[in-house]
């Protein structure tokens, strides 16, 4: 991303009632599925720039959360900043059929603390939609920071990458205790993943270290 993007994205940028949320919610209502989804939002406080938004929608195709990514990847020669507006606050964690779902974006990866932040607030699993590029030692960082973020948080991660031109693939599911179940390709396909509650409270019992932390040495 650079700002010479930026026009393009003002261009594609919708408001969350617009068609893309809209055909989102119906998917989600005829599939009876959750969906978490990445879109470019338009930001009402400015004409420069936009929201690198994700939504989250129940089976009954409910809007329930907007994030607006946080952390702007400004590496690499990327300038993300010059084309989205940074969001404020960190995706709180919510309550799900499935175990309490913690979310964050793509660069925000590399910030423990963001992580962190939601696990301290009771999170069973993470999603990480992103667009990881390319580069030198990219799918290195990207594997082994998936990994630590399960690891550290002893929670299950589902990461869903962009396919295709520059971006990675390799969308991964890992376990609370760091263990990859599974893995995709470069290329678009399905990754299919079990989320086991018992299996998370016999990993916490194993390794309780969130017990252990020592926030009144950390601030």
């Amino acid at each position: 991303m650079y700002k010479r993007h930026a026009p393009h994205a003002r261009r594609v940028a919708q408001s969350l009632d617009g068609p893309f949320v809209r055909g989102l919610r119906e998917a989600a209502r005829a599939a009876q599925v959750w969906v978490v989804a990445g879109m470019i939002e338009t930001a009402s406080e400015t004409e420069e720039k936009t929201y690198n938004t994700t939504v989250v929608l129940d089976e009954q195709g409910q809007l329930l959360r907007a994030y607006h990514k946080t952390h702007m990847f400004d590496a690499y020669g990327y300038r993300e900043s010059d084309v989205f507006v940074s969001g404020d606050q960190l995706f709180e964690p919510l309550a799900t059929p499935f175990g309490r779902m913690g979310l964050f974006v793509c660069y925000e990866l590399r910030f423990p603390e963001v992580a962190r932040y939601q696990a301290a607030r009771g999170v069973d699993f993470f999603v990480v939609p992103s667009g990881w590029v390319n580069g030198h030692l990219k799918e290195v960082h990207w594997r082994h920071l998936v990994v630590a973020r399960a690891i550290e948080n002893t929670a299950y991660i589902f990461t869903c990458d962009q396919a295709g031109h520059q971006f990675l693939g390799r969308s991964l599911h890992v376990d609370p205790l760091g263990v990859v179940l599974a893995e995709g390709s470069e290329g678009e396909q399905l990754v299919f993943g079990e989320l086991d509650l018992q299996r998370l409270e016999q990993a916490r019992a194993k390794v309780p270290s969130l017990q252990h932390r020592r926030p009144d040495l950390y601030s």
